[in-house]
């Protein structure tokens, strides 16, 4: 199976608390749109990090209760999670876990047999709130999409009246560079535009400074028609033949990568991007560009790999750290 997010096996997200709604959102509606079930886990710590409260020993009867309280509380959250779903896609296909491992870990597991990850990331962005991002897109097996709580705002070095901060509105936009890391994000904008009957835009960013007064974005060609050179250069023209309704456009950016992406995304309805793991040690690391728009973005992100899923199969996986929910 490619890395598109178009693999037919289920939607996975990953549920921390309310901050993680906008992501269970997107979540469901993208696996009814797919026709996918959604699998939602939630992951908790069962026991005290420390067996002393405020400098006094818990009681051992606290201490024995504790990891049970952990238990129920991260019960009550995951069945609110999944009411919710319930409630605005009633005929969606749900199931559930409720894992004592950590969250990046059990995602990663779960990624072996998912069709795509879905993450949220809290409104105070930081490389901290967007740990689990960062893990699971290093090590997923199958494309990941962060979905921010709030957007917010990103300060650059551009100035906030530029027209470039509207190019990607409403539109699905996918960086690319050229390089054959580019075909899985390529095919995951391509599926996406189309699925969504949206436009998609196409970013090339080069970093040198602008001469004075010059726009820092243009839109510098159009693709559609008959450029075989800068269509072969980005990696266009298979995707192009193969999605003809997909209105397309492409901006070159005079900016540092990320910077580009996440200004010229802004009110996206997706921002897509590569990343360049090739297998071993480079697998463990993700590049600062797909760092940067995970961090920043103020759009749903997805980071596509070019690594297959495991199997379409749903998740069925018993182990002391994982209770399956049944859901009706």
């Amino acid at each position: 199976m490619s890395g598109a997010l178009s693999g037919g096996g289920p939607v996975v997200v990953g549920y921390r608390d309310e901050t993680s709604g906008a992501a269970l959102q997107w979540g469901a509606a993208e696996a009814g749109r797919r026709g996918v079930p959604l699998r939602v886990i939630h992951a908790y710590c069962p026991d005290p990090i420390s067996p002393l409260a405020w400098g006094v020993p818990l009681p051992i009867d606290d201490a024995r209760d504790f990891g049970a309280m952990m238990r129920a509380n991260a019960r009550s959250i995951l069945e609110d999670a999944l009411e919710r779903v319930r409630t605005r896609w009633p005929e969606l296909p749900l199931s559930s876990a409720l894992v004592s491992v950590s969250p990046s870990a059990s995602l990663v597991e779960s990624s072996r047999h998912a069709g795509l990850v879905v993450v949220g990331r809290a409104a105070e962005r930081s490389m901290a709130h967007g740990s689990t991002a960062l893990t699971v897109a290093a090590h997923s097996q199958a494309p990941l999409v962060m979905v921010p709580a709030v957007a917010g705002e990103h300060v650059s070095p551009v100035a906030p009246d530029d027209d470039h901060r509207q190019l990607g509105a409403g539109k699905v936009v996918v960086g690319v560079d050229g390089s054959p890391e580019c075909a899985g994000a390529l095919e995951c904008a391509f599926v996406q535009a189309a699925a969504r009957r949206v436009p998609l835009l196409v970013v090339h960013a080069t970093w040198w400074r602008p001469v004075s007064g010059q726009d820092p974005v243009t839109l510098a060609f159009d693709v559609s028609g008959g450029e075989r050179g800068r269509q072969d250069f980005l990696g266009l023209g298979h995707w192009m033949a193969r999605y003809p309704d997909v209105k397309l456009s492409c901006a070159l950016a005079r900016l540092p990568v990320g910077d580009a992406l996440v200004e010229i995304s802004r009110g996206a309805e997706l921002l897509v991007v590569g990343t360049r793991g090739h297998g071993g040690f480079s697998d463990l690391l993700l590049g600062s560009v797909s760092r940067d728009v995970l961090v920043h973005a103020t759009c749903p992100v997805a980071v596509v790999r070019r690594v297959p899923s495991a199997g379409l199969e749903d998740l069925d996986v018993e182990s002391p750290a994982r209770e399956q929910l049944t859901v009706s």
